[in-house]
C-alpha cells in the first residue's frame, strides 16, 4: 500500500468507461418542484455540513490479493465563512488531519487552509523528519490509501462549475446527477466529477472522477444504509473509494462524530503540527 514518505488518505480504467459527456437538462422543461440548477443542488450539498466537526476514522485499504492494511486518523474541519457566506480573513475553511495508527506514523499530520484566492495553504508534519513543511498536497495519496488530500477536504461551491444532468436511478431510488468541472484556478488533478446525489438530504452517494487526460480513474460510493442524522446534518458513516486502474480500494469508516466542537485558538496553527492532542 505504500509508505508515508510518498505522503499517502485520495489511474486509469479503459477510456471507454468515461463515455461522452451528456447534455445538460433544459431547466425550463423540468417540473416546477425540481427546477434546480446544478449549482443550486450543490449549494444544498454544502449546506449539509456542521459549522465545525471532529471525526475519528478507520481506513482499510486492499487490493486484488485480498491483503488489507489499516490506519486510523482524526480530522477536524471548520467553516470559515461569515453569516453572508463570505470568506473571513480570506479563508473558506480549515482542515487538520492527524494519524493515530499505525504506530510508526502516529502524530504525522497535515493541514489545508482553503483560501478565497488560490493557492490554498498546505502544510505537512512527518514524524520521521520532525519538521513542518509547506507543500502542494493536491496529487499526493494519503497513507497508501486510494484517497488523496483533495478527496478528503470538502469541496467549496466556488471551486467548480456545476451542470445538472438528467436524473438517474441508483441504489434503488432516483438521484440528482450533477457534473462538476474544477475551475483552472483550483489546479485540480481532476478534470471532471459526476455526482449522484440523494434527493432528500442532498448527500453525494456516488462520485466518479476523471483525470486531466479525460480518463475515469476513481469511484467513491457511500452506503445509503450507513447515513446517520446528527442534529439535522446527515453523514454517511461508511464510504469506499476504488482506484479503477490499480484495482485497489479503501473503505473509510467514521467511528465517531463530534458536531460543532469547541476549538482552541491554536487548532489551525501550522507551527503546532506534530504537537496536537485531540483538537
Amino acid at each position: 500500500m505504500g509508505a508515508f514518505s510518498s505522503f499517502v488518505l485520495a489511474s486509469a480504467a479503459c477510456a471507454a468507461l468515461a463515455g461522452p459527456a451528456r447534455a445538460g437538462t433544459d431547466e425550463d422543461a423540468l417540473p416546477k418542484d425540481v427546477q434546480l440548477s446544478g449549482s443550486d443542488i450543490y449549494k444544498r450539498v454544502t449546506k449539509n455540513r456542521f459549522h465545525s466537526v471532529h471525526q475519528e476514522m478507520q481506513l482499510r485499504s486492499g487490493d486484488r490479493s485480498q491483503r488489507e492494511d489499516e490506519a486510523r486518523m482524526w480530522l477536524t474541519w471548520a467553516n470559515w465563512r461569515d453569516a453572508d457566506d463570505k470568506a473571513v480573513d480570506g479563508f473558506y475553511s480549515k482542515t487538520i488531519v492527524v494519524y493515530t495508527e499505525p504506530f510508526d506514523l502516529r502524530n504525522s499530520s497535515y493541514m489545508v487552509l482553503q483560501r478565497e484566492t488560490k493557492p490554498n495553504d498546505q502544510f505537512m508534519y512527518r514524524r520521521s523528519r520532525r519538521n513542518v513543511r509547506r507543500l502542494s498536497l493536491r496529487s499526493e495519496t494519503i497513507l497508501g490509501t486510494d484517497f488523496s488530500s483533495e478527496d478528503i477536504v470538502p469541496r467549496e461551491l466556488e471551486s467548480a462549475a456545476y451542470l445538472r444532468l438528467p436524473d438517474e436511478e441508483w441504489a434503488g431510488a432516483p438521484r440528482f446527477v450533477v457534473e462538476a468541472k474544477p475551475k483552472p484556478s483550483e489546479d485540480s488533478v481532476y478534470s471532471r466529477f459526476l455526482m449522484y446525489i440523494d434527493k432528500e438530504h442532498f448527500i453525494p452517494l456516488r462520485t466518479l472522477y476523471w483525470d486531466q487526460g479525460g480518463v475515469q480513474v476513481k469511484e467513491l460510493v457511500s452506503e445509503p444504509g450507513s447515513i446517520k442524522d446528527f442534529d439535522g446534518v446527515f453523514v454517511p458513516m461508511t464510504s469506499t473509494m476504488r482506484n479503477l486502474q490499480q484495482e485497489t480500494y479503501t473503505i473509510l469508516t467514521i467511528e465517531k462524530v463530534e458536531p460543532n466542537p469547541k476549538l482552541h485558538d491554536h487548532t489551525f496553527d501550522p507551527h503546532r503540527l506534530g504537537k496536537e492532542t485531540k483538537k
